[in-house]
């Protein structure tokens, strides 16, 4: 035995992407309070919590799509 995972097939492959699918969702409804506080910050009088808003609102859409870039 070498380690290696075995061949997928089809079947296993579309579980696997229904999986990070699933995964995808929940990391998704996980982040929308974040995301939502972060848009109400943007709309701030100071700049700096404006500038804070906007670089939370960055960090999470890379998020969402590297989960995205795992689903194919």
């Amino acid at each position: 035995m070498n380690g290696a995972p075995p061949p997928q097939d089809g079947a296993s492959s579309a579980a696997e992407s229904s999986s990070v699918g699933k995964i995808l969702h929940d990391v998704r409804g996980l982040l929308a309070p974040a995301m939502l506080t972060a848009d109400r910050l943007s709309l701030h009088a100071d700049p700096g919590i404006r500038e804070a808003a906007e670089q939370i609102i960055q960090s999470i859409e890379q998020a969402v799509h590297r989960l995205k870039d795992l689903r194919g």
